[in-house]
């Protein structure tokens, strides 16, 4: 089970995909506990429940089918997965040295040279791609505040 947006930020619905056909069995009207329970209810015998981390599908999960095993589906285990790596990336990016000239960079030079030069920090990145979409956000959004539009 996963949501899907009928109006992107308004209105979401709730699609149920059987695991092991991959075909859609149903659309829900939306991603409330007591629709998703009750479906569960009047259709027994799923015996997985492969879902988001989503509270209300959790708690839909354990109020209509009690006795299914829930699962994290396979997107959303790559997706937390690389929002992991990035922000710990991003939280150690100080750390990071900028390379001088990445097109002379040769490792085997660097394997034979026994002493190595320390080089000199040349402080944190200021951009990447998650501070890069942030800042884009942050400017498509004070664009249309600008022409007049707000929540």
């Amino acid at each position: 089970m996963d949501e899907f947006a009928l109006c992107k930020g308004h209105n979401y619905g709730t699609i149920l995909i059987d695991i092991e056909t991959r075909q859609p069995i149903d659309l829900l009207p939306d991603r409330k506990t007591s629709t998703m329970a009750r479906w569960l209810a009047d259709h027994p015998g799923g015996e997985v429940i492969c879902r988001d981390r989503s509270a209300a599908y959790a708690e839909a999960g354990r109020i209509g089918a009690p006795e299914a095993i829930h699962v994290a589906d396979r997107w959303h285990i790559w997706s937390n997965l690389a929002e992991a790596v990035e922000k710990t990336v991003l939280q150690h990016r100080a750390l990071l040295r900028e390379p001088r000239d990445s097109a002379s960079v040769q490792v085997t030079a660097a394997v034979e040279r026994t002493e190595l030069e320390p080089l000199t920090p040349v402080g944190p990145r200021t951009t990447g791609r998650l501070s890069d979409r942030t800042r884009a956000r942050h400017a498509a959004v004070h664009a249309l505040l600008d022409k007049g539009f707000g929540l």
